[in-house]
């Protein structure tokens, strides 16, 4: 009978990582898939599979697990040693059991399977006993301490990416371009609607761009600590043994502004707890979970 396909990958190598999930040896395994739950990325490709394993002195053992593979060749993009660090950091992420390369250099990563957080971004952002948790899990990330190992291998990550994120990048380089628009727009270049636009909105503008600049300033003086660079709730899944919200994919993870990742939820125009005029005590829950 031929074995189930994961990955193209030699059973011995699957039955090793199995028996480093399951904490002893295992003497032969069966495998059956689950359905998928959601679409794949633009970066990896998925398996659910659960394993039925067959160990020396437990029996057998089922163990579900979720098995990603990058789409393109991943070195200096690869994101076994981030669940590693960050677990033992005490920061909530999926236990990982093993990580692979295959022939073509892609990073296979076995992880612990999560019961999928229902609802779309907007729909989950709106509850606040989600809200509460998903703070206090990005305060978890932004607060753990670094090694000088861990920084290094960031920084070999960073240099192997076409992009990344960095809001002291983004800022100067969105006034300039702002700068660029309104300069068009003044000449008559971009039509007269925007010329008359410019003209008479100039006092705001040079109001906004001075706003611009002390931000700049403001943004460079922040606290430093680890951010997730895509933190939403689709990349956030629950623990099946206790419900506890953990954080997966880390493809962008970086040393930045410690409030990157909340900013994005926290720094909108409209409060997430109902019945309130800001997001004042949402700010404080996340600067306390940092401990």
């Amino acid at each position: 009978m031929t074995d189930p396909d994961i990955f193209g990958l030699p059973r011995s190598q699957v039955q090793s990582v199995l028996a480093a999930a399951c904490r002893q040896t295992i003497t032969d395994y069966t495998v059956r898939f689950g359905k998928k739950q959601s679409s794949e990325g633009i970066c990896g490709e998925y398996l659910l599979p659960t394993f039925r394993a067959r160990t020396q002195s437990a029996g057998t053992v089922e163990v579900p697990m979720f098995i990603r593979r990058q789409l393109r060749k991943s070195v200096g993009n690869r994101q076994a040693h981030h669940y590693e660090f960050l677990a033992s950091r005490g920061v909530p992420v999926p236990s990982i059991y093993g990580s692979l390369i295959d022939g073509e250099e892609r990073e296979i990563i076995f992880l612990e399977l999560l019961d999928e957080v229902h609802g779309s971004d907007a729909q989950l952002l709106a509850q606040p006993d989600y809200v509460q948790k998903y703070l206090c899990l990005a305060a978890s990330l932004s607060a753990a301490k670094s090694t000088i190992d861990y920084i290094g291998q960031l920084g070999h990550d960073l240099t192997k990416r076409d992009f990344v994120m960095n809001w002291a990048d983004w800022l100067p380089w969105s006034v300039h371009i702002l700068g660029r628009i309104e300069h068009r727009a003044l000449s008559g270049d971009l039509g007269d609607n925007l010329k008359d636009y410019c003209t008479r909105n100039s006092a705001k503008l040079a109001h906004l761009r001075r706003i611009a600049v002390a931000l700049m300033a403001a943004v460079r003086a922040l606290p430093l600590g680890l951010v997730h660079g895509d933190l939403r709730p689709g990349n956030t899944g629950w623990r099946r043994q206790d419900r506890q919200l953990v954080l997966f994919d880390f493809e962008d993870i970086m040393i930045d502004a410690r409030f990157y990742d909340v900013a994005q939820v926290l720094g909108g125009p409209r409060p997430l707890r109902p019945g309130t005029k800001s997001n004042t005590d949402l700010a404080e829950l996340n600067f306390l979970s940092r401990g």
